[in-house]
């Protein structure tokens, strides 16, 4: 009987100091996302494998600091990288880190109003997309709605979302060559880096200026691939588009 009960005494202690460890962990990973610049990083990682250049030139920081919060990143097993030439490209390590980033703004516009009024300012609610994406890509694939990719090139080629419009939006003359593929009879709904990217409200915008039914959405490309396999389109339903397809038409 002492025998037994020093075993569950032991036992006790390690199921504690597991659970001690596992929390410890997850605190870890959660202070790897407290700061603004390595957010930023990772909602850029999302859209595509970029370089240490790269990851500056988007994000404004300079590459001394860039590098280093990789670093940490990388040592907490969020991102990875690889040697390519004489630069080293980061990616994501997994695609779970972008459901943790757009689970935290989730709940952040959840229980503050302050994150919701700053999304509000950056991006017009009226412009905003109230149907679920599964809704949205049922529409699309029975051809009652179109899906536009207003990302760059470059994005769009590395985590490519195959059942929409790709045009690559910079500047005016990008806004009209989607006008002119945009169509004109159903709605039409416009992505491009998440819920704090402006150029799908601003391409949507234009295109509600011209007379089309034109909403922004909040959803990534990852976000469309993790999207319910019921609400996915099929490639005999929805062919691959690009603009120059459109145009011809």
């Amino acid at each position: 009987m002492a025998q037994r009960a020093k075993n569950s005494k032991r036992q006790n202690a390690s199921v504690e100091e597991s659970r001690e460890l596992l929390n410890s962990y997850l605190a870890n990973t959660a202070l790897m996302l407290s700061t603004p610049v390595r957010l930023a990083l990772l909602t850029t990682l999302v859209q595509a494998p970029r370089s240490v250049e790269e990851l500056a030139e988007t994000t404004g920081q300079s590459m001394a600091n860039v590098s280093q919060h990789l670093a940490k990143l990388k040592n907490a097993h969020l991102v990875q990288s690889e040697k390519k030439g004489i630069q080293r490209v980061y990616t994501l390590a997994s695609p779970l880190v972008q459901k943790v980033v757009v689970a935290l703004q989730e709940l952040a516009r959840e229980i503050s109003s302050e994150v919701v009024r700053a999304e509000a300012a950056l991006v017009a609610p009226e412009l905003r997309a109230h149907v679920s994406l599964n809704n949205v890509l049922a529409d699309v694939a029975e051809n009652r709605a179109e899906l536009i990719d207003v990302r760059t090139s470059h994005e769009q080629t590395s985590t490519p979302v195959e059942f929409a419009l790709r045009i690559p939006v910079e500047d005016e003359s990008d806004l009209k060559k989607v006008l002119k593929a945009a169509s004109k009879n159903k709605p039409v709904y416009v992505f491009c880096r998440g819920a704090y990217c402006i150029t799908a409200s601003r391409t949507a915008e234009f295109l509600r200026e011209n007379g089309i039914q034109a909403w922004c959405l909040r959803e990534t490309a990852v976000e469309f691939s993790l999207a319910s396999p019921n609400s996915k389109l099929s490639k005999q339903k929805q062919p691959k588009r690009n603009a120059g397809e459109n145009e011809a038409k």
